[in-house]
């Protein structure tokens, strides 16, 4: 859970919410083995909005030689 002093050891409020979506998302798309629309709807998102944010996060990226 977060406090505050995890709020600020984060960046701030800002940042920590982005960290806590990033990994939210990435413990939704390894649930879902990568399927979005299946991780959108476990997130209760749409799935347009959630490809704009695996991008922006960086997290569609696979390792090189994969």
């Amino acid at each position: 859970s977060w406090t505050l002093d995890a709020v600020q050891a984060a960046g701030g409020l800002v940042a920590a919410r982005q960290q806590f979506e990033k990994d939210q998302i990435a413990a939704a798309l390894a649930a879902t083995d990568g399927n979005v629309s299946a991780a959108a709807r476990l997130l209760n998102i749409d799935r347009t909005n959630l490809h704009k944010k695996i991008q922006a996060f960086g997290l569609g990226e696979k390792p090189e030689g994969s």
